[in-house]
């Protein structure tokens, strides 16, 4: 009977505690979306319940499930995968060029000049580079070629590729050119966020 009881007093607790939400629900805002040519979601970076310095962020994949977080700071962005381990972290040094280091060592630099920003490998060799084009940005690959373009749309950047057709959706986001970073090849979406919370917006 005592055993009874304390299940049944286990129970009712249970039942009058609310169900954990998750971080990721489609019930919670999201602060940013990346989504696909058709409009599905890739990638979303919502508030997480972890409060103060440095802000905290949980990033969403299309089904509502938390695949890792961003903290970032005015100089410094960290991504963590779902487990906490690092996926990459970008440091901005004032008048030095910005540095994202990966869980293998240095991944990537970013070197910026009056006309364009350029996404180097740790040697200098090019991933990209992404310049101002009238209200918009233009992407070039690694040979200097067009990648693709960006262009505002109300709160939001829309990137198509060289032929004009629509490749990606940026949601919202001020800046063309820090949007431009979701066209880069050779960067996961993720890393992307990292340089894109970065970049001036």
């Amino acid at each position: 009977m005592i055993r009874l009881a304390l299940a049944a007093s286990l129970i009712i607790g249970l039942a009058g505690c609310p169900a954990r939400r998750s971080p990721c629900a489609p019930s919670l805002p999201a602060k940013l979306e990346i989504r696909d040519a058709s409009g599905a979601l890739e990638l979303a970076l919502k508030d997480s319940a972890t409060q103060g310095t440095p802000r905290v962020y949980d990033l969403c994949d299309p089904a509502h499930h938390r695949v890792g977080s961003v903290s970032t700071e005015e100089d410094r962005v960290v991504v963590l995968d779902a487990a906490g381990g690092l996926r990459l972290r970008v440091h901005h040094d004032h008048g030095l060029d910005p540095v994202a280091w990966g869980p293998s060592g240095q991944r990537l630099r970013v070197h910026e000049d009056k006309n364009e920003w350029r996404v180097l490998k740790p040697d200098g060799v090019p991933l990209g580079a992404i310049a101002p084009a009238g209200d918009g940005a233009t992407v070039f690959d690694p040979a200097g070629s067009l990648a693709a373009t960006v262009k505002p749309r109300g709160a939001d950047q829309v990137l198509a590729g060289p032929d004009g057709a629509v490749t990606r959706y940026v949601m919202p986001a001020a800046s063309p050119v820090a949007a431009g970073v979701f066209a880069l090849r050779g960067l996961a979406l993720d890393e992307a966020l990292g340089l894109f919370l970065l970049f001036p917006r």
